[in-house]
């Protein structure tokens, strides 16, 4: 049981933190996290991160703590600029912490975030050193997409040796069932706990946000309800632009449908792979509709969703999908692939369509969904109300709450 008086101590472990922007919606999703345990007012939140930001490092201070949204977080540098986060500083500061806190007996939990980088696995065989509880949300790191993705061989050999008993010794957290079947197949005998990621907060705080989610139809009043002959398909992307985001198969599909439309494309990637992609879309003489805008904020993104049709997400491996009820928050309704992890909860609440990240099988779904505006009308209507019901941040912030005292007290 935890002793009276004395608050939780939660240590977040993140390979990358607020304003590293560029890795997309993990970062909300952890920052949310951290931001709404904080709040509660119970528990003493801090963050160990990298100084990460891409091929770039964020001007910050090592070492030191530093509040961002109210949250104690120390950056460390990293001595790898690639996807393995080598960072030393940040590893032996955290023996030092746990050591300390060892010595004044605190109750102490830790959460690390991610998976196949070195923060986190040198991270969690140091916890195991220290017999210290320890929850890791993977975050779709564990797949088969993954395991096949980028250093097989390294991600193998690592998995079969040390990494599968790591986890097995950690209480591990999937953001859907999606992903905790896939954490199975790699994992058997896993105690798992399956909590969806909370709506975006930070959002909600924002004024012009705010008046998107509170009022979404206020956007949409200059946009009629739709007719069968509408003009033009307005299509948006909008997330990390990288290999397994599906945006190849994409323009291959719209290079084959007949109908009207415009894709807008939002997001930062590579240089290289950007490059890559506009000439495909060149080559398929598709540049012209395709309207590329980078990274935008996370205020204005509730905007941008509220003026389009249809947010496709053609994902190879996702495992939850904040953008997707980013999107329908705004009434925006989705087109997204059958493995990401939010498909389920889209079908069965028939707020959007599901397809296979196939350009041939993306192409007749976009056709059957530019003719159906009564289908697209409702979920305008309906979707918001839907969302926030479902998805609602009370409920889920007691379900992460007794995860984490549950997690405490079973290891005293």
């Amino acid at each position: 049981m935890m002793l009276k008086g004395q608050k939780l101590m939660i240590l977040h472990i993140s390979p990358s933190y607020k304003p590293a922007y560029c890795y997309g919606g993990p970062i909300f999703s952890v920052a949310s996290l951290c931001e709404a345990i904080n709040g509660n007012g119970e528990f003493e939140v801090v963050v160990f991160t990298t100084t990460a930001n891409g091929m770039q490092e964020l001007d910050v201070e090592r070492g030191c703590m530093q509040i961002i949204e109210g949250i104690n977080v120390f950056f460390f540098s990293r001595l790898t600029k690639d996807h393995t986060h080598f960072s030393p500083g940040l590893l032996v500061a955290l023996h030092r912490y746990l050591k300390k806190a060892g010595r004044e007996k605190k109750q102490l939990l830790v959460h690390i975030h991610s998976w196949w980088n070195m923060v986190a696995v040198l991270s969690a065989a140091i916890l195991l050193l220290h017999r210290m509880p320890l929850i890791i949300s993977p975050r779709g790191m564990i797949t088969n997409y993954t395991l096949s993705y980028r250093n097989i061989k390294i991600k193998w050999l690592l998995h079969t040796t040390f990494g599968k008993y790591l986890l097995k010794n950690a209480v591990l957290h999937a953001t859907s069932n999606q992903e905790a079947e896939n954490i199975k197949q790699h994992v058997p005998a896993c105690k798992i706990s399956v909590i969806p990621n909370l709506l975006t907060i930070n959002a909600e705080n924002t004024s012009a946000a705010t008046a998107v989610l509170k009022h979404p139809a206020n956007l949409r009043k200059n946009t009629p309800v739709l007719h069968r002959k509408q003009k033009i398909l307005n299509l948006l992307f909008l997330s990390r632009i990288d290999p397994k985001k599906g945006l190849e198969v994409l323009l291959v599909a719209l290079s084959k449908v007949r109908f009207h439309w415009a894709l807008t494309i939002a997001g930062s990637g590579t240089e290289t792979y950007v490059e890559i992609l506009r000439q495909q879309a060149a080559a398929l003489k598709i540049s012209g509709k395709i309207k590329w805008i980078g990274q935008v904020s996370n205020e204005l993104k509730y905007q941008l969703l509220s003026t389009k049709d249809l947010l496709v997400l053609p994902s190879s491996n996702e495992n939850f999908g904040n953008v997707v009820l980013e999107s329908l928050l705004v009434g925006t309704p989705v087109l997204i692939s059958d493995t990401v992890g939010l498909a389920y909860y889209v079908s069965k609440s028939d707020l959007g369509w599901i397809c296979a990240p196939d350009s041939d099988k993306l192409a007749k779904e976009l056709v059957e969904i530019n003719e159906n505006t009564e289908k697209r009308n409702k979920i305008r209507s309906q979707g918001p109300k839907r969302v926030r019901l479902d998805f609602s941040s009370d409920k889920i912030m007691q379900d992460y709450l007794k995860l984490y005292r549950k997690t405490l007290n079973n290891s005293l």
